[in-house]
């Protein structure tokens, strides 16, 4: 099992956490537990530098104060992008503001990079898993439902 395959495995305990039966719940849970212990430790891995945060954030304010307005005097968004209207004027700012972060933008990709490998590695956290015998299976979970959690079946 692959790293990025936990966090299916985390949507598709959340997604069936509502089925009733002791058993089946006490399993989810401890599997639920130990996954989602181990993809906290991955999104660590993302996290952007204090730098990188700030030009981000710098960034989002020159979209903010370059976007067009509508009635409210509220930036224009469509398609969760910010219209802006003197794309000229923004281009030229945006540029500037790039060059001064180059390093942490650098650093970040690389970070980005690394972590999608780190995703498409195995996971050791397979052979930890509680796992579920058919007699903790509840009557009523469908044929779909199990296939989110398959990895938790012995």
């Amino acid at each position: 099992m692959k790293n990025h395959e936990l966090l299916r495995l985390q949507e598709g305990i959340n997604n069936v956490s509502n089925i009733k039966g002791v058993k089946f719940a006490y399993a989810l849970m401890k599997n639920k537990k130990l996954i989602d212990a181990e993809i906290k430790c991955l999104q660590k891995g993302i996290e952007p530098a204090k730098e990188y945060q700030e030009f981000n954030q710098k960034r989002i304010d020159l979209c903010k104060s370059h976007a067009t307005k509508d009635d409210k005097n509220e930036p224009v968004i469509i398609d969760k992008n910010y219209v802006i209207g003197n794309q000229e004027n923004f281009t030229i700012k945006v540029n500037a503001l790039i060059a001064e972060y180059k390093n942490a933008i650098d650093t970040y990709e690389q970070q980005l990079k690394e972590y999608e490998n780190l995703l498409n590695e195995n996971t050791e956290l397979d052979s930890q898993f509680y796992k579920m015998t058919i007699d903790y299976l509840p009557e009523d979970i469908s044929a779909k439902e199990l296939e989110l959690i398959a990895e938790l079946i012995a």
